[in-house]
């Protein structure tokens, strides 16, 4: 959900029960489009495992459903006839799979918009999310679904010291480079062609100028350049989170430097040269690394401002600044640095900077209030507020690393890694592949090293064995992966554009915005939508709806509307002080289980503006959600969680921010149903009554096996001990996806 940006109210209910919210507004209008309940709400009362929640308000929600025709999902229920499933009371041995069986046929007949790849290869764990979001939702909801994959290579022109060698480095070649111009071609042309309609991959290039003059200083021919920058002392080494007190330091770069390089100097280097054609130039994105790679943490103020402007001198020259693909108002620091020193904050700023990527194994440079957010510096933490931190996944590529033997070594000497370097790709792209199911649009770190291709050794990846630089077989490895799941389109967008979406996406959460669904008079479909928010209806950025895959609206009117490949189409809604309302060219049918497709739909709580047409006192639900007649003619389409808590507190509301609603094991199990109490806990209607009554059980822990070409299996660990699967999963070391790669099928990619 937080990856979509849908946003939704969660309900902590702890042992002692708690009171539901108010269901429904007083003129009779819907507060929920989804109820999503966690492990039955169940706890362990010492005689029986049973819910917290009562018979009352378990029926309430159950009438609020055949009032509104929304839908109830359960995760983490214990199977019983409510589900349509029955515990037999174990198959196997402890740490044995039982294994449950998807029909692929059904499933793309169920779930069509959602873009699923299901197959005998398909893991079924942190991607059966987007099937309970899309079924449960009926394809309309506020936010989207965009898959950003961006490979950010650093210190383009400076040589590379490599790990395990005597003094070796490496620097990249202009070999090296036209092998990457012709495979990131190539990769398009497979996505598109396998399955992954409107997929856009680029590399994105981070440049230290300086390593250009380095280059015609030791190596260039005649040497007649001026020196590169050298510094008067040696770099001080600090705490990784050092905060430098403001206007302390030294200043490193010798005293009145002045960028006097020329056009010709420059293009005594080849690389440089390379880079300056328009076809290489244009093909990858360009950025900034700062001019030397002077570590930031506690330089000056001139020194920083140094380091930025002589660097954008450097692209002016080079004609980066003309690439159709330059961000100038980002940079990649040095080692990610500086960024608790506000002197060097202060001097990115006023050089016209605007954001900077960070290190998401550093928490402090991580948003606390969204993983989908910024991290907005502050003059408590860092010594400078309002400059934006991109979140950005680092590899086990690592970056004085040129080779696959070389990577795998480092990985086994500092990390503990254990197997080949085809261990350590698995690792990779089952880590990578949960990042992206979850629509993570985080940059990945990779080093100018890992572009070495011309004289590397010859590897087979996914079936093809040739000569594979590290970034090739990493990106090769994890895609590869990412597509026998899904069929969505890859993008890559340059680092001033990335940084666009992640803070409107901030912007327009914090606008808290929502959507109502409008109904028929005879409540069997949804016929149209509202767009609102909390701000006053007014958002400086547009708020995107999703709409359901083979539906329009028909009065787009001036909205932008988009749709990329086989995503499905967005509406892009400006709100400037009034609610929008649009009506679907086709209405979504509210009365038969899966019978208007996959769709979705959510939004933060807000009273709507659309007025019953055909509602009595007499027959308007009660505040608890009860009903006796026909239903209102608008339905907010808030979703509500509703998940069990250790500690007694109250309802807790928290939309478009990140929420955790996990249970400690000590007070989250399994309900099996046939031991409820009835006085206190209610069993869900037959799953056959109605479909708004219809629930779905989750896989909590997913894994692939062989069973033949027309099913994917999932092994389902279900367990009547004290110990929820849900919680064992989350104890995993790694905390990934869990994937056996037993007879892994490689995909049309």
């Amino acid at each position: 959900m937080d990856g979509y940006g849908i946003p939704y109210e969660v309900l902590l209910v702890p042992q002692g029960g708690i009171a539901l919210p108010q269901l429904n507004q007083t003129n009779g209008d819907g507060n929920y489009g989804l109820f999503l309940v966690i492990s039955q709400v169940s706890y362990n009362f010492g005689d029986q495992w049973r819910s917290a929640l009562t018979q009352d308000q378990w029926n309430a929600m159950y009438d609020y459903q055949t009032v509104y025709g929304v839908r109830m999902i359960h995760i983490n229920a214990y199977p019983s006839s409510q589900f349509g499933t029955e515990a037999l009371g174990g198959c196997c041995s402890a740490g044995d799979d039982q294994i449950v069986t998807v029909d692929k046929n059904i499933a793309a007949e169920q779930f069509p918009t959602a873009g699923l790849n299901f197959g005998t290869w398909s893991a079924v764990s942190n991607y059966l999310n987007h099937v309970w979001i899309n079924w449960g939702l009926f394809g309309l909801f506020a936010g989207y679904r965009r898959v950003l994959f961006n490979s950010q290579i650093d210190d383009l022109f400076l040589p590379s010291a490599i790990y395990g060698t005597d003094g070796g480095t490496f620097r990249l070649r202009p070999s090296d480079v036209t092998e990457h111009l012709s495979w990131q071609a190539d990769l398009n042309t497979r996505l598109v062609s396998g399955g992954n309609a409107g997929s856009n991959y680029f590399i994105e290039f981070a440049f230290n100028g300086n390593g250009n003059f380095i280059y015609t200083q030791t190596i260039g021919v005649g040497k007649t350049c001026a020196n590169p920058i050298g510094f008067v002392r040696g770099e001080e080494v600090t705490p990784l989170e050092y905060q430098k007190i403001l206007g302390t330091g030294t200043d490193m770069w010798p005293p009145n430097s002045t960028f006097t390089w020329t056009l010709a100097c420059m293009k005594k280097d080849p690389l440089v040269l390379q880079f300056m054609d328009k076809t290489y130039r244009d093909a990858f994105g360009l950025m900034s690394h700062t001019f030397t790679h002077l570590g930031e943490n506690p330089i000056t103020y001139d020194d920083a401002y140094r380091e930025i402007t002589f660097n954008q001198n450097f692209a002016k020259l080079a004609t980066f600044t003309s690439a159709a693909k330059w961000s100038g108002k980002g940079l990649v620091p040095p080692a990610i640095t500086g960024l608790h020193n506000g002197d060097a904050l202060r001097a990115w700023s006023t050089a016209g900077l605007t954001s900077c990527v960070g290190d998401n194994t550093r928490p402090p440079l991580i948003s606390p209030f969204n993983l989908y957010w910024p991290f907005i510096t502050n003059m408590s933490s860092n010594g400078f507020d309002g400059f934006n931190v991109i979140p950005r996944f680092a590899t086990r590529i690592y970056f004085n690393c040129d080779t696959a033997n070389c990577t795998l070594q480092e990985w086994i000497d500092t990390s503990a890694g254990k197997g080949d370097i085809f261990d350590l790709l698995n690792l990779e792209r089952e880590s990578t592949a949960k990042n992206l199911l979850a629509l993570r649009q985080d940059p990945y770190m990779f080093h100018q090293a890992n572009l070495r291709w011309y004289d590397v050794d010859q590897l087979t990846i996914n079936g093809n064995t040739k000569r594979y630089s590290l970034l090739e077989m990493w990106v090769e490895s994890v895609l590869d992966e990412f597509v026998q799941y899904v069929n969505w389109p890859i993008i890559t967008k340059k680092h001033d554009d990335m940084t666009t979406a992640f803070m409107n996406r901030m912007a327009r959460d914090q606008c808290q915005y929502n959507i109502s669904w409008n109904t028929a008079a005879d409540q069997k479909s949804i016929i149209g939508f509202n767009v609102g928010c909390q701000t006053g209806n007014k958002c400086n950025v547009p708020i995107p709806v999703t709409i359901p895959i083979g539906n329009s609206i028909t009065n787009v009117g001036s909205f932008k509307t988009e749709q990329i490949g086989n995503d499905p189409l967005t509406l892009w809604v400006t709100l400037t002080g009034a609610i929008k309302t649009f009506t679907l060219t086709t209405p979504i049918k509210l009365t038969a289980a899966g019978g208007a497709g996959l769709k979705i739909s959510s939004s933060s709580k807000a009273s709507s503006t659309t007025k019953p047409t055909s509602t009595s006192a007499s027959n308007k639900p009660n505040s608890s959600g009860a009903s006796s007649g026909a239903a209102t003619t608008t339905t907010t389409s808030m979703m509500a969680t509703i998940a069990a808590s250790a500690p007694a507190t109250s309802m807790t509301m928290r939309t478009n921010t990140l929420v955790t609603s996990t249970s400690p094991a000590t007070t989250s199990s399994p309900l099996d149903p046939a031991t409820v109490d009835s006085s206190s806990a209610g069993a869900g209607p037959s799953s056959v009554d109605s479909v708004s009554q219809i629930s779905a059980p989750s896989v909590t822990d997913a894994a692939v096996s062989d069973s033949g070409d027309d099913a994917v299996t999932a092994n389902v660990q279900a367990s009547t001990s004290d110990v929820s699967p849900a919680n064992k999963h989350r104890r995993r070391r790694d905390k990934q996806i869990h994937i056996r790669h037993r007879g892994r099928r490689h995909s049309k990619f």
